[in-house]
C-alpha cells in the first residue's frame, strides 16, 4: 500500500515538473519570436531610413500646421502627484516633387512644444518615384534618430532571442533534472 502512495505522489510531482516544463517551453518560443520579431522591425526601420538617407532625393518645403498626440506619464517613486499630460507636435509638412503638390506628417516630433513654426522652411527628403514615401532632411540625417532607435530595437531584439534560445533551456534541464534527483 505505501509504494502505491509513493506511485501517486511521485506521479503528482512528475505531472508537475511536465507542465512547469510545457510553460517554460512555451515562454522560451515566445522570447525567440519576439526577438526576431523586433530585430525585423528593427531592419526594416533602418532600411527605410538608410533607403533616404543614401538615396534620397531633396526638395523645399514649409510647415503647414502641427498634429498633436496626447498621452501620459505614470507618476515616478518618491515624486507624487497623479498622471503629469504631455503633447507631441508632428509638424505636418507641404512640399512639390515631380510636379505634384504633397503633404505629410513627419514621424519625428517633439514633446513640450513645436520644434518648428507654420511657415518655416525645411527641408525635405523623399525616394524617387515615391515622393509620399517623405521625411524631414533633418530627421533622417541626425544620429539619435537614424542610429539610435535600430541600435535600441537591435539589442532589445537581441536579448530576447539570446534570452529564448540559451537561458530558457537551461532552466529546463534543471526542472528536469530537480524531478529525476527528487525520485529517490
Amino acid at each position: 500500500m505505501e509504494e502505491r502512495q509513493y506511485d501517486a505522489h511521485s506521479a503528482g510531482r512528475d505531472r508537475a515538473l511536465a507542465f512547469r516544463g510545457n510553460v517554460i517551453l512555451w515562454i522560451q518560443r515566445a522570447f525567440k519570436y519576439l526577438g526576431l520579431l523586433m530585430l525585423l522591425i528593427m531592419g526594416a526601420f533602418l532600411w527605410k531610413l538608410w533607403s533616404l538617407y543614401s538615396g534620397g532625393v531633396t526638395a523645399g518645403g514649409k510647415i503647414a500646421g502641427f498634429q498633436e498626440s496626447r498621452g501620459a506619464d505614470s507618476p515616478r517613486a518618491g515624486r507624487g502627484g497623479g498622471d503629469t499630460e504631455y503633447v507631441i507636435y508632428y509638424p505636418v509638412v507641404r512640399f512639390e516633387a515631380e510636379g505634384k503638390s504633397l503633404e505629410f506628417v513627419s514621424n519625428h516630433g517633439a514633446r513640450g512644444g513645436p520644434a518648428y513654426r507654420v511657415g518655416q522652411e525645411v527641408e525635405v527628403v523623399y525616394l524617387p518615384g515615391q515622393p509620399q514615401k517623405a521625411e524631414l532632411a533633418r530627421s533622417v540625417r541626425t544620429f539619435s534618430v537614424l542610429w539610435l532607435n535600430a541600435v535600441l530595437f537591435f539589442a532589445a531584439g537581441l536579448f530576447f532571442l539570446l534570452t529564448g534560445r540559451w537561458l530558457f533551456p537551461r532552466l529546463a534541464n534543471r526542472f528536469h533534472s530537480y524531478g529525476a534527483e527528487g525520485n529517490g
